[in-house]
């Protein structure tokens, strides 16, 4: 995961540290955003 993070910053020519970021906040955010989605379909 972390060779895949780094290809994909220099495909798109941002720092390394920015998309590490950003998977890290995607993948604290996604089962809460799963559960309220749950929630609001019971």
């Amino acid at each position: 995961m972390i060779t895949s993070s780094v290809r994909i910053a220099k495909h798109f020519h941002v720092s390394s540290l920015l998309i590490g970021l950003t998977i890290i906040a995607i993948g604290t955010s996604a089962p809460e955003l799963f559960l309220s989605g749950l929630a609001a379909i019971q």
